[in-house]
């Protein structure tokens, strides 16, 4: 699946930082001007292999393999249509396919109750080498519950929420001269990540 994005991009210049090189802040000015910007991704393969099993009339077991092929992301490419043209935002991912592993359950507990829980390991795609601030990914452990609710036979209910265990990241990039990162400057860091995800959602059949 293909995402093309059509945009505007807009530069804020910090004129402390040039005050030494005053001639090199109007250069700045003039080239970091507001204009359109487009790119576009494509969404990587995946392939999964699921298995259900009905335990008991009540009882549900339910596991899931998926892996994605992210290694086909190799670079994000920004474009830009005017002083930029010839200078487009190119950030190397270099990113791996990875692997999901997960198990569920579900629980009739009643004609209108329904219980549900999962577990999942889910790989980053994502280096040391080529981390960025943009996504700071890492290695997610998932820890899910949820209930549906049948209040007539058209109208139901479904909740659930999820808390991703997010192993914390590093990132070393490094302003060498001829880089990519050359304009961007060095960061180095970590990042303390975590995730929660609540979902309800009403049903109504006709």
């Amino acid at each position: 699946m293909r995402h093309d994005l059509e945009g505007s991009a807009e530069f804020d210049i910090q004129n402390e930082a040039y005050l030494a090189y005053l001639e090199l802040l109007d250069i700045a000015e003039a080239t970091f001007v507001k204009q359109g910007a487009y790119g576009s991704i494509d969404l990587p393969a995946t392939a999964s292999l699921s298995i259900f099993h009905q335990v008991t009339p009540a009882l549900s077991l339910m596991a899931d393999v998926t892996w994605t092929e992210w290694s086909s992301f190799e670079t994000l490419v920004m474009n830009f249509e005017g002083t930029l043209a010839d200078n487009p935002s190119v950030t190397t991912e270099k990113w791996d396919d990875s692997w999901r592993y997960s198990v569920g359950a579900s629980y009739q507990v009643n004609e209108k109750l329904k219980l549900r829980c999962g577990l999942a390991f889910d790989e980053t795609p994502i280096s040391d080498e080529h981390r960025t601030p943009r996504i700071p990914g890492e290695d997610r452990f998932w820890t899910s519950i949820g209930l549906g609710y049948q209040f007539t036979e058209s109208l139901s209910v479904d909740f659930a929420y999820s808390h991703l265990f997010v192993s914390d990241s590093k990132m070393e990039k490094y302003a060498v001269i001829g880089s990519e990162d050359e304009g961007r400057g060095t960061v180095i860091g970590e990042f303390e990540n975590s995730v929660d995800i609540a979902s309800i959602q009403f049903s109504y059949n006709f």
